[in-house]
């Protein structure tokens, strides 16, 4: 019976609004992994070793993008249920759609909480926003190849393996960043490690010239 899905697609209102914001939101994610993909490159190919000015500008723009993506994803998931409740008769249905669009909130909350708790740092943020993509990914496409919900509807023939080469592309890049941050701390702790070393080498000689 398809007579309240046509009745939800008329309603101009509606998608020029709920649909429009909740697009920026899951494009606000997408972009901010992007962001995270040139900040990973950048430190594979050492772009900032003498000048470590694009990676803050990278990771202060990631966290501006997740808030970005946080904000709308929660008021067009709410406008969204405000839409449900006026076609559907219930703004909430656990419907796979409005799953994956909480998932996205609850992803962004995660994130935000994370970096303010001090638990992630620059590279967490970076890693958390690539894998924070497979979540828009599938919030946004993937769920639609389920066959299941009101929002089982659009374009979806031929998406399936085009949506799981991303998923594995991102999960890959991800992992890459992980190997890339424990590199970087080993090295960074090496370098260290040999400073000192060479500073209590120095000490002892000076002491031998003043006495």
């Amino acid at each position: 019976h398809m007579d309240p899905l046509r009745a939800v697609l008329r309603s101009n209102f509606w998608l020029s609004t709920h649909v429009i914001i909740i697009t920026l939101g899951y494009s606000g994610g997408l972009i901010a992994a992007a962001m995270s993909h040139v900040f990973i490159y950048a430190k594979a190919f050492g772009l900032d070793r003498t000048d470590r000015s694009l990676s803050r500008f990278l990771t202060r723009s990631v966290y501006g993008l997740v808030c970005f993506t946080l904000f709308f994803s929660l008021v067009g998931t709410v406008l969204g249920g405000i839409w449900a409740n006026d076609s559907w008769g219930r703004f909430w249905g656990w419907d796979p759609k409005e799953n994956g669009a909480m998932l996205i909130v609850l992803w962004c909350l995660i994130i935000l909480h994370a970096r303010m708790g001090g638990y992630l740092k620059e590279w967490g943020i970076h890693i958390a926003s690539i894998l924070g993509a497979i979540v828009v990914a599938f919030s946004w496409w993937g769920v639609n190849l389920l066959g299941t919900g009101l929002h089982s509807y659009g374009f979806t023939e031929g998406i399936g393996g085009a949506v799981k080469m991303f998923y594995c592309f991102e999960f890959l890049v991800a992992l890459g960043g992980i190997g890339l941050a424990i590199w970087e701390k080993k090295s960074r702790r090496k370098k260290s490690r040999t400073v000192s070393t060479k500073g209590s080498e120095q000490f002892p000689k000076e002491q031998e010239a003043v006495g």
